[in-house]
């Protein structure tokens, strides 16, 4: 059992969640702060039922990611309605890095890899305006600071409603879209949803997991 696994997600113990998102983020700081807030969100609209488990990294690398999320799957009941996701940001990550990663989402309908180009905060960025290019990971963080008063690494995202997550994914479908207008994606034929779009184009797929936890308290 690892030490920042909680003990009621023990084997030994009864499970009293219906659904499990374990999540394993590449940041330590900004994508758990961000998952706890929306926990915080799903317990007031007493979806109790639907449980976060969010372990943060530490290292960016894919065999380090991958082994949290294998350490995590093992040391807990993974059933078949939960389901597993990495987190990470194309600015930290090779072509053949991703495609551990893409080789791993492979194995199981379950897994999935949500990638952010070039960072995660252009997900944050959705949640205060539409999608843009940002050329890199300092200029996305710049500009988010800009527009979101405060932010920082150790934002506590204590201000965000579910509205706001709301119209987050529906501003990521919308740069979608765009970018598919503008035919600028790195395969025409690949999924929105799949980390393949976003290699050469800055945008994210995280809002693909946000509906699947939203789709969950309906």
């Amino acid at each position: 059992m690892s030490k920042s696994s909680p003990s009621w997600s023990r084997k030994s113990q009864k499970r009293v969640f219906q659904r499990i998102f374990f999540i394993v983020t590449e940041g330590e700081e900004t994508e758990p702060r961000y998952f706890r807030r929306l926990q915080t969100l799903l317990d007031l609209e007493k979806k109790s039922f639907i449980k976060l488990l969010c372990e943060k990294g530490k290292h960016s690398s894919p065999n380090y990611v991958l082994n949290r999320m294998n350490v995590l799957l093992k040391d807990n009941l993974f059933e078949k309605d939960d389901s597993a996701w990495i987190v990470v940001d194309r600015d930290q990550w090779k072509d053949s890095a991703l495609g551990k990663l893409s080789h791993w989402a492979k194995k199981d309908p379950r897994y999935h890899v949500m990638l952010s180009n070039p960072c995660f905060e252009f997900w944050i960025w959705l949640h205060v305006a539409p999608g843009k290019a940002f050329a890199s990971s300092q200029e996305c963080i710049d500009e988010l600071q800009k527009r979101l008063r405060g932010y920082y690494k150790t934002f506590s995202f204590e201000s965000f409603s579910l509205e706001d997550i709301q119209k987050a994914c529906e501003n990521a479908r919308l740069w979608k879209d765009e970018l598919l207008r503008r035919q600028a994606v790195y395969d025409e034929k690949a999924e929105a949803s799949s980390p393949d779009m976003w290699l050469l184009n800055p945008g994210t797929n995280v809002y693909v997991m946000i509906d699947e936890i939203l789709n969950s308290l309906r």
